[in-house]
């Protein structure tokens, strides 16, 4: 059974408090905008602090979308996902504690978040698998002396791969001009396969 990561039940009621345009906006801004990194977080926040909203607030309003956004998986629909996701949430609920009217408010901007779901679930599937931070190819000769090292015999044609990972890592591989023709070839081929996928998935 799946549990809901619950957030403490009184930052429903400083969600509550804000006014509905401060509310909208933020909606809106995240329905434009991933926040993937540091620095998109960062202006996240700073747009929030000029419509004059607590740092606090804004991070719990992004904390219960992100939250949503874990729950929602490929096998269930956005409005699906979001029932089963709210009875969750008000399972671990003090039965005391009224929340149900704030979470009324707050939910009617959270529903209208699905763009921005869809964006974030895009940037973690990308930056779990983007580890290429940047290649180069290099091409030199490498020349063949006789062997009183006075006349070149042959010459090899050969270009270095260099590719850096996210880690800061750097690999390199020495191919030949056959080597590199491969690898042209599995590229295109591997180009040809992303357009036949993306013919064959239904336009939104």
């Amino acid at each position: 059974m799946r549990t809901v990561r619950v957030q403490p039940f009184d930052d429903l009621q400083l969600l509550s408090e804000q006014s509905d345009a401060n509310l909208e906006k933020i909606a809106e801004y995240l329905n434009r905008n991933e926040i993937a990194t540091s620095g998109q977080l960062a202006q996240y926040l700073a747009f929030c602090a000029s419509l004059n909203i607590d740092e606090k607030v804004a991070k719990i309003f992004l904390n219960l979308v992100g939250f949503l956004g874990d729950w929602v998986t490929e096998q269930k629909g956005f409005e699906e996902a979001f029932a089963s996701f709210e009875q969750a949430f008000f399972s671990g609920k003090p039965e005391t504690l009224n929340v149900e009217i704030p979470w009324e408010r707050t939910k009617n901007f959270v529903k209208t978040l699905e763009p921005y779901i869809v964006l974030r679930k895009r940037a973690q599937k990308t930056h779990v698998l983007s580890t290429l931070q940047k290649f180069n190819l290099t091409t030199e000769i490498r020349p063949i002396f006789d062997i009183h090292r006075v006349k070149v015999i042959e010459n090899l044609y050969v270009t270095i791969l260099s590719i850096e990972g996210t880690e800061g890592e750097t690999l390199f591989f020495d191919l030949t001009e056959q080597e590199l023709s491969k690898m042209q070839r599995e590229i295109e081929f591997a180009l040809q396969k992303i357009e036949a996928l993306k013919g064959s998935l239904p336009r939104s």
